[in-house]
């Protein structure tokens, strides 16, 4: 189990146990690789959590430990898609993040995260849309090899602008959890699900 320990109000990851350390920084970084007890007290209104396995993280079950009793919670998630241009020039042409998504408190401080699977599924779907809206014309182009590889390989893409790009999901999901007093917004704090692998 891990305990993301915030001023007003604990989070208890009850699936994955997550092994990491603290940096300097506007988020604070978990890493999710290690069997034991792990605790993060932080004042931080977010927290990134990642994994180097290449299947992803679910996070399972999240449990809100509340100073006090009488707040409620609630927690939405949300990601964003973004346009890139495909020589890397001018980086990122397009961004929009999605409307958050309200996921149900299942029992008294309960909430059960999105699995990573579902919500890859989620996020191309929306991809489709976007591609609609904007009236985004499909092709193929050959892409260098990255990771130090060598050679190509055919990609999928878009034209946007007159102009080669490709349209993906970010690797992060926000979690939104907002705290009430009782039924008056008090505060929010993210935690940030990074399902990237590292190079």
């Amino acid at each position: 189990m891990t305990k993301i320990i915030f001023p007003n109000f604990s989070v208890k990851v009850n699936n994955s146990v997550f092994n990491g350390y603290k940096e300097d920084s506007i988020n604070d970084k978990v890493d999710v690789r290690d069997y034991r007890m792990w605790k993060l007290t932080t004042k931080n209104d977010s927290v990134r959590l990642f994994t180097d396995d290449g299947e992803g993280l679910d996070i399972g079950t999240i449990e809100i430990v509340p100073n006090n009793k009488t707040d409620r919670f609630e927690i939405s998630y949300s990601f964003d898609v973004q346009i890139t241009a495909e020589n890397g020039k001018d980086s990122v042409l397009w961004e929009s993040m999605m409307p958050y998504k309200i996921i149900k408190d299942s029992s008294s401080y309960f909430f059960k995260a999105p699995e990573h699977n579902n919500t890859y599924s989620e996020m191309y779907s929306k991809i489709k849309e976007i591609k609609q809206k904007l009236k985004l014309r499909d092709t193929t182009f050959k892409k260098e090899a990255g990771n130090a590889d060598y050679g190509t390989s055919n990609a999928e893409g878009i034209i946007f602008k007159n102009r080669l790009c490709e349209i993906d999901p970010t690797t992060i999901i926000y979690l939104k959890i907002d705290r009430f007093v009782p039924n008056k917004l008090k505060e929010t704090k993210y935690l940030l699900i990074d399902f990237s692998i590292p190079e």
